[in-house]
């Protein structure tokens, strides 16, 4: 008797980690693997940890198949290509695991000024603004703050997802 209660405690208690630990990490995808795109993915990394607990998983838009929408709280796209815009290669992930997710859009290009962008089946989305200079941290405080804003806007997404 003792031992069926110890391994229904014991599974019990596994299963509630197991969810735990999934409902904290989230999925970016992305689709140019650039500095900007290394650069962005650490940062929002960092601050997702530091604001939130959140653990994320990075794939690139090639692999998605891979993954599973049920393993994640919530999936992030990361979009640093030339154009204005989510690019329409996103589309099949965002209608997909928008069904049963939320999707967070981050749209990042550099030295757009123009924070409009629009997407059906998104449930947040962002744009970075005026990021020049030759990296995150070159002495212009501006840099950090537009990522800070947007990261931000990411874990408020992550906060409000289940």
């Amino acid at each position: 008797m003792k031992r069926a209660i110890t391994s229904v405690l014991l599974m019990t208690m596994i299963l509630g980690l197991a969810s735990a630990a999934g409902t904290n990490h989230y999925l970016l995808v992305y689709d140019h693997p650039t500095a900007a795109t290394r650069h962005a993915i650490q940062f929002l990394d960092q601050y997702a940890r530091m604001n939130g607990g959140y653990r994320m998983e990075v794939v690139p838009l090639e692999q998605i198949s891979s993954a599973q929408p049920s393993d994640y709280r919530a999936l992030v796209v990361l979009d640093t290509g030339p154009g204005e815009g989510i690019d329409s290669r996103f589309s099949s992930v965002i209608d997909s695991w928008g069904a049963e997710l939320p999707v967070a859009a981050v749209d990042l290009v550099p030295g757009r000024r123009s924070t409009s962008v629009d997407h059906s089946g998104v449930d947040a989305v962002t744009a970075a603004t005026m990021w020049r200079g030759r990296g995150f941290f070159d002495g212009n405080n501006q840099v950090y703050q537009m990522h800070e804003r947007w990261s931000d806007f990411v874990v408020q997404t992550l906060n409000n997802a289940r």
